[in-house]
């Protein structure tokens, strides 16, 4: 398998996890009650997705539910890098 072709699969894997996941905002204007228990794991999963990102050398810069994608299962994906920057340092923090 070539370089193009492990690109072209990843991609479409990313498009099909963006596809079954909705932000979560449209979850929060669904007018439905989300205990507390979903709302601490669904905060946790966000606050490890930003944890890795710094890790990586980036800051997201624009967290909103907007930008927090989420599926059935209750996994969390950060997405919308737009406004990212690359961490040169710890002072960069």
């Amino acid at each position: 398998m070539g370089e193009c072709e492990m690109k072209t699969i990843i991609l479409s894997a990313m498009v099909i996890i963006l596809m079954i996941s909705v932000p979560l905002v449209n979850v929060v204007n669904a007018k439905k009650p989300i205990s507390e228990g979903v709302i601490v794991i669904i905060a946790y999963n966000i606050l490890n997705a930003l944890a890795f990102c710094t890790k990586q050398g980036v800051m997201h810069r624009d967290v909103k539910p907007r930008n927090v994608l989420i599926n059935q299962k209750g996994e969390v994906k950060i997405c919308d890098f737009g406004a990212s920057k690359i961490l040169k340092s710890s002072k960069d923090l």
